[in-house]
Order: C-alpha cells, then sequence, then structure tokens
C-alpha cells in the first residue's frame, strides 16, 4: 500500500517547523549570551572612569551644576540681565520696527477665522495689534456669538426632527 501523500507534506511540514523553532532557541539563546559578554567586558571601560577611580564625584558635580552648586543653579549669574534691562532692551529692539508693547495681543481678523462664515461680530474690529484685555473681549464675544449660532443651529434640528 502506498503511503497517504497530504499526510507526508503534513508530516515534513511539521519536522521543518519543528526544526526551525529549534534552531531559533538555539540561536536566540546563544545571541544574548553574546550580548551579556560583551556588556559584561565593555562595563568597566564605562563605568571605571564614572567610579572612584576616576574623577572625584565633585568635579562631576561641579561639571552638573556649575561652579556654585545644585542649590543655586537656577540663581541669577553675574551675566545676567534684569527684568527691567530685559524690557528696555527688548523694547530697543522692536521700536525701529514699528512693533507694538509688551502686553499687546495681534488680533488677525476674518482671513485666519476658522468657524465658518463670518458673523457681524467679527467685522465689529479690525486686525491689528490690542491691549490683552480689550482683546480679551473682543475674542469673548466672537466665541459668544459662534455658541449662540450654534445652539440655534441646534434648536432648529430638533423641531425639523
Amino acid at each position: 500500500m502506498l503511503p497517504d501523500p497530504l499526510a507526508e507534506i503534513a508530516y515534513r511540514r511539521q519536522l521543518c517547523r519543528e526544526a526551525f523553532e529549534r534552531g531559533r532557541a538555539i540561536a536566540d539563546r546563544e545571541g544574548y549570551e553574546r550580548a551579556r559578554a560583551e556588556q559584561a567586558a565593555d562595563w568597566h571601560a564605562v563605568a571605571d572612569p564614572a567610579s572612584r577611580r576616576g574623577e572625584p564625584f565633585a568635579i562631576y558635580e561641579e561639571r552638573r551644576w556649575g561652579p556654585r552648586g545644585r542649590g543655586h543653579f537656577g540663581d541669577p549669574g553675574p551675566g545676567d540681565l534684569t527684568p527691567a534691562q530685559m524690557i528696555e532692551r527688548a523694547r530697543a529692539s522692536w521700536e525701529p520696527f514699528g512693533l507694538p508693547e509688551p502686553g499687546t495681543v495681534h488680533l488677525g481678523g476674518q482671513k485666519v477665522h476658522r468657524h465658518g462664515p463670518c458673523l457681524p461680530v467679527c467685522y465689529s474690529y479690525r486686525p491689528g495689534w490690542y491691549p490683552a484685555e480689550q482683546a480679551d473681549a473682543i475674542l469673548a464675544a466672537v466665541h459668544e456669538a459662534i455658541a449662540d449660532r450654534d445652539q440655534a443651529g441646534r434648536r432648529g434640528l430638533r423641531a425639523a426632527a
């Protein structure tokens, strides 16, 4: 009697699968062992300079935090500007260009709106620089008008349903 060819194919596939899995397990184990050995060999080259046999800990701390130490890391340094000097320098840099004072906000107007068709409130101001308080009031009015329009649209949808 002749053997079943489909059974033979299935058997050979099973043998190939087992051989592959065995080879893969061996390769994985050898690879991890080799990596552990390389890491152990390289460890001393990396760790020794940072350990007590290398430079003193104080040198590392000084490199990390600066000469005044960790407690004074964020303190102003001798070359730092005071807040008044920073504002004065910033003002001197933008005044020749006609740029605004600090505390002002640029509103782009209808060209930058992303809320669909503009509402009448969108035309109540011109694009340009505004003091922050005035810009807040303008934006609050725009957001309120958009919310009212959206709510009215929802009421219309409910009535139609």
